[in-house]
C-alpha cells in the first residue's frame, strides 16, 4: 500500500503520465490491497477512481473495480450501496462462469442483510444451479 500511495502521488501531484489502462490497474490494485486491510473507505475512494476512466478499458476490469465497491460498501454495511454497484457489475459479466458466481454470492449476501429473504433465496439457487453445473462439467471432463 505504502508504494501504491507513492505512485498515486506522482500521478495526481506530479502530473506523471501514464496510459489509461495503467492508471486504471494501479488505482483497482490499491482497492484491492485497501480492500484485503479492512480499510473500506480507501477502498471506495480508489475503486471510484478506476471506474471513472473505465470507459477506455476492458470489462473485465470494470467488472472487478464494481466488485470491490460492492465488497467495500457492503462490509461498511451500507447495502443500498452494495446493491446498486453489484448489480452495475451484472452488465459486465459477460460469459464468465467465476464472474457470475462472485456475482451471485454478493447478491445472495446483500440481500440478505437488507432482510429480502425472496431476493436472497433466488439468487442463493441461481448459485447452486451454476455450481451444479460446474461439478457436472468438471465429472465429464474427468
Amino acid at each position: 500500500i505504502k508504494y501504491g500511495e507513492k505512485i498515486i502521488e506522482l500521478i495526481e501531484n506530479k502530473n506523471v503520465k501514464l496510459k489509461f489502462s495503467l492508471k486504471y490497474r494501479i488505482y483497482e490494485n490499491l482497492a484491492m490491497a485497501y480492500l484485503f486491510e479492512k480499510r473500506y473507505k480507501e477502498a471506495i475512494k480508489f475503486a471510484k477512481k478506476a471506474i471513472n476512466i473505465k470507459n477506455s478499458l476492458l470489462t473485465i476490469s470494470t467488472f472487478s473495480a464494481l466488485s470491490i465497491l460492492a465488497e467495500a460498501y457492503y462490509a461498511l454495511k451500507d447495502y443500498d450501496e452494495a446493491l446498486s454497484y453489484a448489480l452495475e457489475a451484472n452488465s459486465y459479466v459477460s460469459n464468465s462462469i467465476s464472474r457470475l458466481t462472485y456475482l451471485y454470492e454478493i447478491l445472495t449476501k446483500i440481500y440478505a442483510s437488507k432482510g429480502d429473504e425472496k431476493k436472497a433465496r433466488e439468487y442463493l439457487m441461481k448459485l447452486r444451479q451454476l455450481k451444479d453445473i460446474l461439478q457436472k462439467e468438471k465429472m465429464m471432463v474427468t
